[in-house]
């Protein structure tokens, strides 16, 4: 029994491209490293296709895993595959098609970090008690993220599969210049904080003028050796 499992789980971790041991066999978008500097890059990259969802969270843990089960859900399925749609037109009585379509997994997992936003209570609400005394609004701050998946280049909008799940949207990612900075072992909301501030410290020097929000980028599962995991932050800068 013990050797079965043994066996199950070399397998899996076969499957899975080793990235138990940080190696990756998957495809990710494609760029061009315009400047080297390590632990720091400048980097183009060419246009690509994503899914995307946001959601709203205070913890960074608790926003990666609502994130992830979204976009995984959809790529593992939840989905109408396109040519379905089609297919629809001409099938004859009792023929069967296959009406969703399961995507490779890619990297990287991108989690973008917004700006914070006030959620408020409903607008115009009336103190019935005295109509003349204003109804104390109760505020909360919330974090709001944004996971994206990368799709397979052989993707567009046109041809990816159209997502049940309303929260899931696909968008075409223009041409863009961004700058990394490389780190392994976990991801933490102290240490994005510093490797971020870091970045862009080396951006200032570089005169690159920033564009976009603080990104960061997990290229390997959970259960990858912490510190072989390729985690990055990246910033988008102007052309």
């Amino acid at each position: 029994m013990f050797r079965l499992l043994l066996s199950i789980s070399i397998l899996t971790i076969l499957i899975s491209g080793c990235s138990v041991f940080g190696i990756q066999t998957y495809e990710t978008p494609k760029y061009e490293v315009m400047v080297d500097e390590q632990p720091y890059e400048l980097r183009k990259y060419e246009p690509y296709t994503v899914a995307e969802v946001t959601v709203f969270e205070n913890d960074i843990d608790e926003a990666q895993k609502r994130g992830f089960r979204i976009l995984a859900d959809y790529i593992f399925g939840n989905n109408i595959a396109r040519d379905s749609l089609h297919r629809q037109v001409r099938m004859k009585e009792g023929e069967t098609y296959k009406s969703n379509e399961s995507i490779s997994m890619t990297g990287p997992v991108l989690l973008d970090l917004n700006d914070q936003i006030v959620i408020r209570s409903p607008a115009g609400v009336v103190n019935m008690l005295s109509p003349e005394e204003p109804v104390e609004l109760e505020l909360e701050l919330e974090q709001k993220w944004t996971m994206t998946f990368s799709l397979p280049s052989k993707y567009t909008l046109n041809t990816a599969p159209i997502p049940k799940n309303g929260s899931v949207r696909l968008r075409e990612v223009p041409k863009e210049l961004i700058i990394t900075r490389r780190f392994t072992n976990f991801v933490t909301k102290s240490k994005v904080e510093t490797l971020s501030n870091d970045l862009l410290k080396w951006a200032n020097k570089k005169g690159l003028v920033i564009e976009g929000s603080i990104r960061i980028a997990r290229f390997d599962p959970m259960w990858t050796v912490p510190f072989l995991r390729r985690n990055e932050i990246h910033i988008s800068v102007k052309i």
